[in-house]
Protein backbone atom coordinates (compact mmCIF):
# COMPACT_ATOMS: atom_id res chain seq x y z
CA UNK A 1 0.00 0.00 0.00
CA UNK A 2 3.15 2.58 -1.26
CA UNK A 3 2.17 4.97 -3.71
CA UNK A 4 5.20 6.92 -5.65
CA UNK A 5 3.72 10.10 -7.32
CA UNK A 6 5.50 12.57 -9.87
CA UNK A 7 8.96 11.45 -8.54
CA UNK A 8 12.04 11.86 -10.44
CA UNK A 9 14.41 8.89 -10.03
CA UNK A 10 17.84 9.93 -12.29
CA UNK A 11 21.24 9.33 -12.84
CA UNK A 12 21.59 5.99 -11.43
CA UNK A 13 25.07 4.08 -11.90
CA UNK A 14 24.90 0.20 -12.17
CA UNK A 15 22.02 -0.40 -10.14
CA UNK A 16 18.25 0.04 -10.59
CA UNK A 17 16.70 2.67 -10.25
CA UNK A 18 13.75 1.15 -8.17
CA UNK A 19 13.36 -2.64 -6.79
CA UNK A 20 10.73 -4.82 -5.82
CA UNK A 21 10.86 -8.03 -4.29
CA UNK A 22 8.07 -9.49 -2.08
CA UNK A 23 5.33 -6.08 -2.30
CA UNK A 24 1.72 -6.11 -2.30
CA UNK A 25 -0.82 -3.13 -3.79
CA UNK A 26 2.52 -0.45 -5.07
CA UNK A 27 1.43 2.07 -7.29
CA UNK A 28 4.53 4.16 -9.53
CA UNK A 29 2.25 6.91 -10.82
CA UNK A 30 3.73 10.05 -13.22
CA UNK A 31 7.55 9.72 -12.30
CA UNK A 32 10.27 10.35 -14.45
CA UNK A 33 13.12 7.57 -14.95
CA UNK A 34 16.21 9.03 -16.47
CA UNK A 35 19.96 8.98 -16.59
CA UNK A 36 21.95 5.51 -16.45
CA UNK A 37 25.27 4.53 -16.40
CA UNK A 38 25.85 0.94 -16.99
CA UNK A 39 28.78 -1.25 -15.19
CA UNK A 40 31.29 -0.80 -17.94
CA UNK A 41 31.33 0.34 -21.75
CA UNK A 42 30.31 -3.23 -22.53
CA UNK A 43 28.33 -4.27 -20.68
CA UNK A 44 24.22 -2.18 -20.56
CA UNK A 45 22.13 -5.67 -19.91
CA UNK A 46 20.05 -6.42 -16.78
CA UNK A 47 19.24 -3.05 -15.54
CA UNK A 48 15.53 -2.21 -15.34
CA UNK A 49 14.55 0.95 -14.50
CA UNK A 50 11.63 -0.58 -12.14
CA UNK A 51 12.58 -4.26 -11.40
CA UNK A 52 9.81 -6.48 -9.86
CA UNK A 53 11.48 -9.11 -7.60
CA UNK A 54 11.72 -11.99 -5.88
CA UNK A 55 13.01 -12.65 -2.60
CA UNK A 56 15.22 -15.82 -3.53
CA UNK A 57 18.64 -15.82 -1.44
CA UNK A 58 20.68 -16.90 -4.51
CA UNK A 59 19.39 -13.43 -6.35
CA UNK A 60 18.63 -11.26 -3.59
CA UNK A 61 20.79 -11.17 -0.73
CA UNK A 62 21.57 -10.23 2.65
CA UNK A 63 17.71 -9.46 3.35
CA UNK A 64 17.15 -11.50 6.04
CA UNK A 65 14.85 -15.18 5.66
CA UNK A 66 13.29 -15.80 2.53
CA UNK A 67 10.30 -17.74 1.49
CA UNK A 68 10.22 -16.78 -2.28
CA UNK A 69 7.34 -14.50 -2.18
CA UNK A 70 6.45 -12.74 -5.24
CA UNK A 71 5.18 -9.09 -5.83
CA UNK A 72 1.65 -8.33 -6.82
CA UNK A 73 -0.99 -5.87 -7.34
CA UNK A 74 1.71 -3.61 -9.27
CA UNK A 75 0.55 -0.22 -11.14
CA UNK A 76 2.71 1.33 -13.19
CA UNK A 77 1.19 4.34 -15.20
CA UNK A 78 1.66 7.18 -16.90
CA UNK A 79 5.33 7.25 -16.46
CA UNK A 80 7.87 8.40 -18.53
CA UNK A 81 11.64 6.53 -18.86
CA UNK A 82 14.21 7.55 -21.36
CA UNK A 83 18.09 7.53 -22.23
CA UNK A 84 17.99 3.97 -20.12
CA UNK A 85 19.28 0.47 -20.47
CA UNK A 86 15.89 -1.33 -19.79
CA UNK A 87 12.30 0.23 -18.61
CA UNK A 88 10.15 -2.09 -16.56
CA UNK A 89 9.89 -6.04 -15.86
CA UNK A 90 11.85 -8.91 -13.93
CA UNK A 91 14.61 -10.93 -15.58
CA UNK A 92 14.15 -14.04 -12.91
CA UNK A 93 11.76 -16.24 -11.37
CA UNK A 94 10.90 -18.83 -8.84
CA UNK A 95 9.52 -22.58 -10.76
CA UNK A 96 5.39 -22.59 -10.28
CA UNK A 97 5.33 -19.15 -8.64
CA UNK A 98 3.92 -15.90 -10.71
CA UNK A 99 3.91 -12.18 -10.56
CA UNK A 100 -0.11 -11.59 -10.18
CA UNK A 101 -2.19 -8.20 -10.79
CA UNK A 102 0.66 -6.59 -12.73
CA UNK A 103 -0.49 -3.49 -14.82
CA UNK A 104 1.59 -1.65 -17.07
CA UNK A 105 -0.15 0.76 -18.95
CA UNK A 106 -0.08 4.61 -20.45
CA UNK A 107 4.02 4.65 -20.22
CA UNK A 108 6.31 6.69 -22.51
CA UNK A 109 9.61 4.76 -23.00
CA UNK A 110 12.02 6.38 -25.43
CA UNK A 111 15.66 5.34 -26.27
CA UNK A 112 16.15 2.25 -24.64
CA UNK A 113 18.79 0.17 -25.95
CA UNK A 114 17.51 -3.31 -24.75
CA UNK A 115 14.14 -3.95 -24.20
CA UNK A 116 11.43 -1.74 -22.52
CA UNK A 117 9.54 -4.56 -21.19
CA UNK A 118 10.21 -8.07 -19.55
CA UNK A 119 7.50 -9.58 -18.09
CA UNK A 120 8.91 -13.11 -16.54
CA UNK A 121 5.94 -15.45 -14.84
CA UNK A 122 3.22 -12.93 -15.04
CA UNK A 123 -0.12 -14.09 -15.08
CA UNK A 124 -3.60 -12.45 -14.44
CA UNK A 125 -2.06 -8.94 -16.03
CA UNK A 126 -1.68 -6.54 -18.30
CA UNK A 127 0.59 -4.40 -20.59
CA UNK A 128 -1.64 -2.02 -22.28
CA UNK A 129 -1.58 1.57 -24.45
CA UNK A 130 2.53 2.16 -23.23
CA UNK A 131 4.24 4.20 -26.51
CA UNK A 132 7.84 2.70 -27.02
CA UNK A 133 10.11 5.07 -29.19
CA UNK A 134 13.52 4.13 -30.84
CA UNK A 135 14.02 1.12 -28.30
CA UNK A 136 16.03 -2.10 -29.37
CA UNK A 137 13.18 -4.52 -28.41
CA UNK A 138 9.86 -3.88 -27.39
CA UNK A 139 7.78 -6.29 -24.69
CA UNK A 140 9.19 -9.46 -24.15
CA UNK A 141 6.91 -12.19 -22.24
CA UNK A 142 8.24 -14.85 -21.08
CA UNK A 143 7.19 -17.74 -18.73
CA UNK A 144 10.76 -19.76 -18.81
CA UNK A 145 14.52 -17.78 -19.07
CA UNK A 146 15.38 -19.89 -22.54
CA UNK A 147 18.75 -20.44 -21.06
CA UNK A 148 17.37 -21.57 -17.70
CA UNK A 149 19.89 -18.27 -15.85
CA UNK A 150 17.68 -16.65 -12.88
CA UNK A 151 15.25 -19.43 -13.13
CA UNK A 152 14.73 -21.08 -9.71
CA UNK A 153 13.84 -24.37 -7.87
CA UNK A 154 10.80 -24.50 -6.66
CA UNK A 155 7.17 -26.46 -7.29
CA UNK A 156 6.58 -28.24 -10.80
CA UNK A 157 3.01 -29.48 -9.54
CA UNK A 158 2.41 -25.62 -8.86
CA UNK A 159 3.23 -24.70 -13.00
CA UNK A 160 -0.05 -23.57 -14.78
CA UNK A 161 0.16 -22.63 -18.74
CA UNK A 162 -2.73 -20.37 -18.29
CA UNK A 163 -1.21 -16.68 -17.75
CA UNK A 164 -4.39 -15.06 -18.60
CA UNK A 165 -3.24 -11.67 -19.60
CA UNK A 166 -3.10 -9.50 -22.18
CA UNK A 167 -0.70 -7.10 -24.15
CA UNK A 168 -3.45 -4.61 -26.23
CA UNK A 169 -2.83 -1.07 -27.61
CA UNK A 170 0.50 -0.29 -27.60
CA UNK A 171 2.61 1.78 -30.32
CA UNK A 172 6.42 0.88 -29.95
CA UNK A 173 8.99 1.87 -32.50
CA UNK A 174 12.24 -0.04 -33.34
CA UNK A 175 16.03 1.09 -34.43
CA UNK A 176 19.52 -0.65 -34.28
CA UNK A 177 20.67 -0.04 -31.03
CA UNK A 178 23.66 -1.78 -28.85
CA UNK A 179 20.98 -4.39 -28.66
CA UNK A 180 23.12 -7.72 -29.49
CA UNK A 181 20.05 -10.17 -29.93
CA UNK A 182 17.56 -10.12 -33.09
CA UNK A 183 15.11 -7.49 -32.42
CA UNK A 184 11.18 -7.28 -31.75
CA UNK A 185 8.67 -5.65 -31.21
CA UNK A 186 6.89 -8.30 -29.22
CA UNK A 187 8.94 -11.42 -28.39
CA UNK A 188 6.46 -14.43 -26.29
CA UNK A 189 8.53 -17.39 -24.91
CA UNK A 190 7.62 -20.77 -23.25
CA UNK A 191 8.90 -24.15 -23.60
CA UNK A 192 8.44 -28.08 -22.96
CA UNK A 193 11.01 -29.56 -20.52
CA UNK A 194 11.61 -33.01 -21.38
CA UNK A 195 13.68 -34.02 -18.41
CA UNK A 196 15.29 -31.95 -15.71
CA UNK A 197 18.05 -29.59 -16.38
CA UNK A 198 21.04 -28.43 -14.02
CA UNK A 199 22.28 -25.34 -14.69
CA UNK A 200 25.23 -23.25 -13.43
CA UNK A 201 26.60 -19.91 -14.19
CA UNK A 202 28.33 -16.75 -12.44
CA UNK A 203 26.34 -14.30 -10.88
CA UNK A 204 26.94 -10.90 -12.62
CA UNK A 205 26.78 -8.68 -9.09
CA UNK A 206 28.25 -11.42 -6.75
CA UNK A 207 30.73 -12.76 -9.03
CA UNK A 208 29.20 -16.48 -6.92
CA UNK A 209 28.73 -19.21 -8.61
CA UNK A 210 24.48 -20.41 -8.65
CA UNK A 211 23.29 -23.78 -9.67
CA UNK A 212 19.57 -23.81 -10.75
CA UNK A 213 17.38 -26.96 -11.39
CA UNK A 214 14.45 -26.88 -13.55
CA UNK A 215 12.14 -29.42 -12.99
CA UNK A 216 10.80 -31.37 -15.73
CA UNK A 217 6.91 -29.44 -16.95
CA UNK A 218 5.19 -27.81 -19.38
CA UNK A 219 6.37 -23.92 -19.16
CA UNK A 220 4.41 -23.00 -22.48
CA UNK A 221 2.32 -19.82 -22.67
CA UNK A 222 -1.34 -20.10 -22.64
CA UNK A 223 -4.33 -17.63 -22.57
CA UNK A 224 -2.30 -14.65 -24.12
CA UNK A 225 -4.26 -12.10 -25.75
CA UNK A 226 -2.21 -9.62 -28.01
CA UNK A 227 -4.50 -7.12 -30.26
CA UNK A 228 -4.57 -3.69 -31.47
CA UNK A 229 -0.72 -2.94 -30.99
CA UNK A 230 0.79 -0.43 -33.59
CA UNK A 231 4.89 -1.73 -34.96
CA UNK A 232 7.39 0.27 -36.57
CA UNK A 233 10.18 -0.86 -37.58
CA UNK A 234 13.12 0.63 -38.13
CA UNK A 235 16.09 -2.35 -38.49
CA UNK A 236 15.58 -6.14 -39.86
CA UNK A 237 13.56 -8.07 -37.00
CA UNK A 238 10.64 -9.50 -36.04
CA UNK A 239 7.54 -7.78 -35.58
CA UNK A 240 5.50 -10.34 -33.61
CA UNK A 241 7.63 -13.91 -32.23
CA UNK A 242 5.95 -16.03 -30.65
CA UNK A 243 7.80 -19.31 -29.27
CA UNK A 244 5.89 -22.42 -27.23
CA UNK A 245 2.31 -20.28 -27.02
CA UNK A 246 -0.29 -22.03 -27.98
CA UNK A 247 -4.07 -21.25 -27.24
CA UNK A 248 -3.53 -17.92 -27.99
CA UNK A 249 -4.25 -15.18 -30.32
CA UNK A 250 -3.10 -12.16 -32.15
CA UNK A 251 -5.75 -9.80 -33.58
CA UNK A 252 -5.80 -6.32 -35.10
CA UNK A 253 -1.91 -5.71 -35.29
CA UNK A 254 -0.14 -3.52 -37.42
CA UNK A 255 3.19 -4.11 -38.30
CA UNK A 256 5.00 -2.02 -40.74
CA UNK A 257 8.59 -1.78 -41.69
CA UNK A 258 10.52 1.01 -42.50
CA UNK A 259 14.30 -0.40 -42.77
CA UNK A 260 16.94 2.18 -43.55
CA UNK A 261 20.09 0.23 -42.68
CA UNK A 262 20.58 -4.11 -43.36
CA UNK A 263 21.50 -5.74 -40.64
CA UNK A 264 22.43 -9.35 -40.31
CA UNK A 265 19.14 -9.88 -38.74
CA UNK A 266 16.38 -12.05 -40.16
CA UNK A 267 13.35 -10.18 -41.17
CA UNK A 268 9.77 -11.69 -40.71
CA UNK A 269 6.40 -9.94 -39.51
CA UNK A 270 5.16 -13.10 -37.57
CA UNK A 271 7.03 -15.54 -36.67
CA UNK A 272 5.56 -18.97 -34.93
CA UNK A 273 7.63 -21.69 -33.34
CA UNK A 274 6.69 -24.70 -31.72
CA UNK A 275 3.19 -22.99 -31.34
CA UNK A 276 0.02 -24.86 -31.47
CA UNK A 277 -3.96 -23.88 -31.66
CA UNK A 278 -3.44 -19.76 -31.73
CA UNK A 279 -5.13 -17.23 -34.28
CA UNK A 280 -3.83 -14.90 -36.20
CA UNK A 281 -6.58 -12.92 -37.13
CA UNK A 282 -6.82 -9.32 -39.26
CA UNK A 283 -3.52 -8.40 -38.70
CA UNK A 284 -1.95 -6.02 -41.45
CA UNK A 285 1.91 -6.94 -42.38
CA UNK A 286 3.51 -4.17 -44.83
CA UNK A 287 7.37 -3.33 -45.98
CA UNK A 288 7.22 -0.05 -47.31
CA UNK A 289 10.93 0.46 -47.64
CA UNK A 290 12.87 1.97 -50.61
CA UNK A 291 14.87 -1.59 -50.86
CA UNK A 292 11.93 -4.03 -49.13
CA UNK A 293 13.78 -6.42 -46.56
CA UNK A 294 11.04 -8.08 -45.09
CA UNK A 295 11.10 -11.88 -45.70
CA UNK A 296 7.89 -13.11 -44.90
CA UNK A 297 4.86 -11.53 -43.55
CA UNK A 298 4.19 -14.71 -41.44
CA UNK A 299 6.35 -17.55 -41.04
CA UNK A 300 5.05 -20.83 -39.59
CA UNK A 301 8.18 -23.42 -38.69
CA UNK A 302 8.86 -25.99 -36.19
CA UNK A 303 6.05 -28.34 -35.34
CA UNK A 304 3.60 -25.85 -35.00
CA UNK A 305 0.20 -27.32 -35.75
CA UNK A 306 -3.38 -26.39 -35.51
CA UNK A 307 -3.12 -22.38 -35.73
CA UNK A 308 -5.50 -20.41 -37.70
CA UNK A 309 -4.24 -18.03 -40.16
CA UNK A 310 -7.26 -15.49 -41.11
CA UNK A 311 -8.09 -12.35 -42.93
CA UNK A 312 -4.38 -11.00 -42.57
CA UNK A 313 -3.36 -8.71 -45.10
CA UNK A 314 0.34 -8.83 -46.18
CA UNK A 315 2.01 -6.76 -48.71
CA UNK A 316 5.24 -5.81 -49.97
CA UNK A 317 7.29 -8.48 -48.64
CA UNK A 318 10.90 -9.88 -49.88
CA UNK A 319 9.79 -13.71 -50.31
CA UNK A 320 6.64 -15.03 -49.29
CA UNK A 321 3.20 -13.76 -47.82
CA UNK A 322 2.87 -17.10 -45.44
CA UNK A 323 5.76 -19.51 -45.48
CA UNK A 324 4.98 -22.67 -43.00
CA UNK A 325 7.71 -25.26 -42.88
CA UNK A 326 7.62 -28.63 -40.86
CA UNK A 327 4.05 -27.87 -39.53
CA UNK A 328 0.97 -29.08 -39.71
CA UNK A 329 -2.95 -28.47 -40.13
CA UNK A 330 -2.80 -24.94 -40.86
CA UNK A 331 -5.96 -23.18 -41.21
Amino acid sequence: NITFEKVHFTNVKKAHHMEFAGSKNIRIDSCIFDGFEPRNLKSNTNYEAIQIDILQEGHFPNYGSYDGTLSSGITIINNTFKGLNRGVGCHSAEIGRYFEDINISQNTFDDITGYAIVATNFRNSVINNNTIKNAGAGIYFRHITPDYVNYYSGKASSVTTDVNSQIKGNTISLKKTAFANTPYAISVYGEKVSKTIKKSYKDDDTGKKITVKILKGDYRVKDLSISGNKINIQTTGYGIWLRGVYGSSLDKNKITYKITKKSNNECDGIRLENSTKNKITNNSIADNSKTVLLRDGIYVKIQSSDNKLEKNKITNVKENGIYISESKEIK
